[in-house]
C-alpha cells in the first residue's frame, strides 16, 4: 500500500517545481492524482490536505482552494511552514488581511523563519508604494537560485531609481530565466491570481529588463 506521506510530499516538489516555471501545465493531473490519493489513504495527514489546496490553487479554483486551506490549517495550526506557505497563497488569492496575520503567526511559530516568509511584508509594502520598506524585505526574503529573489529585488530598485543595482538584479533574474521577458509574464499567473498584483510586478519589472536585454 502507498505511503499518504510519501504520496504527497511528490506532489509537494512537484506543485513547487510548477510554480517555479519548471513544469509544464500539464503536471497538474499527476499532482491532483497524487493529492486525491494521499488525502484518500490518510484525511488526517495535513501534507496531503495541503497539497489539495495547492492544486485548487494552480488551477485557478479560488473557492475550492480556500476551503482546502482552511482544512489542512485545522490539522495542526501550529506548524509553521504549513502556515507560512498557506499564508503566502492566500495573500495571492486576494485574501489579504488573512494571510499578512497568518504569515505572522507563522513567524512568531518559528522565530528562525527562512528568507522566503518575508513575501507578503515585501508585497505588502510594494503594493503601498512603500518602496524603502519593500527594498529591506527584499534583501531579507534572500533565496539564492530562486528566481523571485533578483525579481524583487529588480522591480524595488528601479521603483527606487537605482539604476546599476536593478540592471544587476535584472541580469541574475535573467540568467536564471533567459526569456523571462516574453514567458515571465505567464509564470507570474502561476502565483497571483488577480491580474492586478501581476500587472503591479510586472510594470515595475519591463523597464528594467528590457533595459539589460539591450
Amino acid at each position: 500500500q502507498s505511503d499518504p506521506l510519501c504520496l504527497a510530499l511528490l506532489g509537494d516538489l512537484l506543485v513547487t517545481s510548477y510554480f517555479l516555471g519548471y513544469e509544464e501545465v500539464t503536471v497538474l493531473d499527476r499532482i491532483e492524482s497524487l493529492a486525491r490519493k494521499a488525502v484518500a489513504l490518510d484525511p488526517r495527514c495535513q501534507h496531503a490536505q495541503l497539497l489539495m489546496a495547492m492544486i485548487y490553487f494552480a488551477r485557478l479554483q479560488k473557492e475550492k482552494f480556500l476551503e482546502a486551506a482552511k482544512k489542512a490549517l485545522r490539522l495542526n495550526p501550529n506548524n509553521a511552514g504549513f502556515s507560512a506557505a498557506l499564508a503566502m497563497h492566500l495573500w495571492m488569492a486576494g485574501e489579504r488581511k488573512q494571510g499578512m496575520e497568518l504569515m505572522a503567526s507563522a513567524m512568531d511559530l518559528n522565530p528562525q523563519h527562512p528568507g522566503w516568509y518575508h513575501i507578503l511584508p515585501l508585497l505588502h509594502s510594494y503594493k503601498h508604494f512603500d518602496y524603502e520598506t519593500a527594498l529591506s524585505k527584499a534583501l531579507d526574503f534572500n533565496s539564492q537560485g530562486v528566481y523571485l529573489d533578483p525579481l524583487f529585488r529588480a522591480a524595488v530598485y528601479g521603483k527606487l531609481g537605482a539604476h546599476e543595482k536593478a540592471t544587476k538584479a535584472a541580469k541574475e533574474l535573467l540568467d536564471i530565466f533567459p526569456d523571462f521577458n516574453s514567458t515571465g509574464k505567464n509564470i507570474l499567473k502561476r502565483f497571483f491570481l488577480l491580474d492586478e498584483d501581476v500587472e503591479m510586478l510586472w510594470e515595475g519589472l519591463m523597464a528594467v529588463i528590457t533595459s539589460e536585454v539591450n
